[in-house]
């Protein structure tokens, strides 16, 4: 299996981990292992802050505020995202 990546990081607030891309990698690995997909596949990235998911939001899915929403983190000296899993049923390809 060959996972192409392409991250674009248009946010300034956090510093990306140095193995961003690896990390990517190894979460399309497992999910495409899962679905049972063992082909190329290519991954795009974008990271933004809130003001970049809202206009993200707002141009493709008519939605204008932020879908992300964010706590204090465990000393509270920052806030994360709040993080919900999931399972995919279905991975799209083409």
């Amino acid at each position: 299996m060959k996972i192409i990546t392409f991250l674009s990081n248009e946010q300034e607030k956090i510093e990306p981990p140095q193995d961003i891309e690896n990390l990517i990698e190894i979460c399309t690995a497992a999910a495409l292992e899962e679905e049972g997909i063992d082909d190329t596949a290519e991954v795009s990235v974008t990271l933004v802050d809130n003001e970049g998911i809202r206009q993200l939001n707002k141009e493709h899915r008519d939605i204008d505020r932020e879908t992300v929403d964010f706590v204090p983190n465990y000393d509270g000296t920052t806030t994360e995202p709040t993080m919900t899993a999931t399972r995919s049923t279905r991975i799209t390809t083409r």
